[in-house]
């Protein structure tokens, strides 16, 4: 399983996605901010979508961790 992280706006993001290649792959990919799993889809495009941003698509987990910290952040 191959893992990044990366901060935005102060926040840690840890994503964990299945490696590629000849092995089967049967663990799904894994969003947590500040160790909290966020619920992903990976829906069949390729893209991902969340249970807290309904409707929308995102080419990364990482632009859909960012769009999730945006989405919470207190609007000044």
């Amino acid at each position: 399983m191959a893992r990044v992280q990366e901060a935005y706006k102060g926040r840690n993001i840890v994503i964990e996605e299945p490696k590629s290649g000849r092995e089967l792959v049967t663990s799904e990919p894994q969003l947590f901010i500040d160790d909290q799993q966020v619920k992903v889809i990976q829906n069949p495009d390729g893209t991902y979508s969340s249970e807290g941003l309904y409707y929308t698509k995102y080419a990364s987990l990482s632009e859909l961790a960012r769009a999730s910290i945006d989405s919470h952040q207190p609007e000044e």
